[in-house]
């Protein structure tokens, strides 16, 4: 049966690669070099750990350390993660893969297969459960109660039953190098040495099968959501519509000039990815164009990476793990309005422009550049809560807009910890904007309950919110 299994599969990846390399299209978007603007490290968890991938669940991350078996770290302070616990059985040497049920994880342990960890005390870990598997176990993924498994030669289907976990069926694939992903009863399987992404029907796990194969350029890693597959290549991330099976469409590319190890979405609109040297922030709103917003050099190979609120953890090889913080007000953003109006927002919705009808005559390219720091010096003990450039720029031929003709609102919230931070009071909080030679004070009202500001003005360039501290009365020191 296996033999038989293993001759379809090939059969079908190779006539469907045959058939789909002709039809294939792909639009490709040179990434522009990320800045460091909207990424920032925050923390660092090493320990001795050679970081392979990473869950998180709150307050805990889950890493596996390849040849250090798995690592608990407590990450309620990213700034300083510390070690909950780690493995000492000394079977776990190739933790490449981690996947969690409640508090039990199930890990892909290599020569060694699945190996099932209760940890339900986080300061203890017991192995309660290995399931051997025909060959080296190199990723793992959760669907429907079942991990399947990306081996070398093959996809296993294993129980997620804790102790009572045992083998659901398996079939053959000739590759290397797997990662696999699940979603409505397909499994993806990157089969590197063959330039193909591998479907397979995996709805009775006790007898999974192969679909067909659709054509990626040494794929690398895989991630599925809402039928889209998001694959890792050598080179950057392809985006193929996956909703029917039997016909996977290219939607598109960036090509990031790096291997891309592992994805996860941080929202709708934005994915992180692990390269060899960094990890990178992408919209992937638009499926035909890709866009790298935000890239942060990591301290080694990235190799795994997850998202949880605004922080990124990334598991590097020779650092165990790196914490990111994800800036989504720095972001740079841009949208086309019309003579009718239109909105501009950051991804984090804290600061919006909107234009009315008549701001201009013609479609109008408008975008937002993050500022970490006032590019101008503030003086009088202002400091900023947050700094940005507007520009704008006619579609049809790329002339600047200086100037509109109705005045736009700016919009921009706060939060009581930013102002805490800064030292700064609220009723001080102003907008300004640098007009070449001096910062110039905007019209602004405070909303205090909403903790908001809005601005009108006419003109784009580079703003900021600042505001001061308490006043403070300093008396003479009299010496007697």
């Amino acid at each position: 049966m296996r033999t038989l299994s293993r001759w379809i599969i090939t059969l079908l990846l190779a006539s469907s690669i045959a058939g789909s390399l002709a039809s294939a299209h792909s639009h490709t978007d040179q990434a522009r070099p990320g800045p460091s603007v909207g990424l920032e490290l925050v923390g660092q968890y090493n320990n001795g750990a050679v970081g392979a991938a990473v869950e998180v669940d709150r307050n805990i991350a889950y890493l596996a350390a390849d040849s250090g078996g798995l690592h608990l770290v407590d990450v309620g302070n990213p700034a300083a993660p510390i070690q909950f616990s780690r493995t000492t059985d000394p079977r776990l040497t190739n933790t490449r893969d981690v996947v969690r049920v409640g508090t039990t994880l199930y890990l892909a342990e290599g020569n060694e297969g699945v190996v099932v960890v209760d940890a339900s005390t986080p300061s203890v870990l017991n192995v309660i459960k290995v399931v051997q598997l025909p060959s080296f176990a190199r990723s793992i993924a959760l669907s429907g109660g079942q991990v399947y498994v990306g081996e070398e030669g093959g996809l296993s289907a294993v129980s997620a039953a804790g102790a009572n976990s045992a083998l659901s069926g398996r079939v053959e694939v000739s590759y290397d190098g797997p990662d696999v992903a699940v979603e409505g009863g397909t499994a993806f399987v990157t089969t590197f040495s063959n330039d193909s992404l591998a479907l397979l029907d995996v709805r009775n796990p006790s007898r999974p099968a192969g679909i067909r194969g659709t054509p990626v350029t040494k794929p690398t890693s895989v991630r599925v959501r809402d039928g889209i597959a998001y694959v890792g290549t050598v080179t950057g991330l392809q985006l193929i519509n996956v909703t029917s099976v039997l016909n996977p469409v290219n939607l598109g590319s960036v090509n990031v000039g790096d291997e891309v190890n592992d994805l996860d979405f941080c929202s709708g609109s934005l994915a992180v990815i692990a390269t060899n040297g960094s990890v990178k922030v992408v919209n992937i709103s638009n499926t035909a164009q890709p866009v790298v917003l935000a890239s942060l050099d990591t301290a080694g190979r990235a190799r795994g990476v997850r998202c949880q609120g605004d922080l990124v953890f990334a598991a590097v090889d020779t650092a165990g793990m790196q914490i990111l913080r994800l800036r989504q007000d720095l972001l740079p953003t841009s949208t086309t309005i019309q003579a009718t109006g239109g909105v501009l927002a950051t991804y984090d919705n804290s600061l919006s422009v909107t234009f009315p009808n008549g701001a201009v005559n013609e479609a109008t390219r408008i975008a937002y550049t993050g500022q970490t720091a006032p590019t101008q010096g503030l003086g009088a003990g202002r400091r900023a809560v947050q700094s940005f450039t507007l520009t704008a720029a006619a579609v049809d031929d790329g002339a600047p807009v200086t100037q509109f003709g109705a005045n736009y609102t700016l919009r921009i919230d706060y939060t009581d910890a930013e102002l805490a931070a800064l030292n700064l009071t609220e009723s001080t909080l102003q907008v300004i904007f640098w007009n070449g030679t001096a910062w110039v004070n905007v019209p602004t009202q405070r909303d205090a309950t909403s903790n908001r500001v809005t601005a009108t003005a006419n003109h784009f360039t580079e703003f900021a919110l600042v505001g001061t501290g308490p006043n403070r009365v300093y008396l003479p020191f009299v010496r007697r």
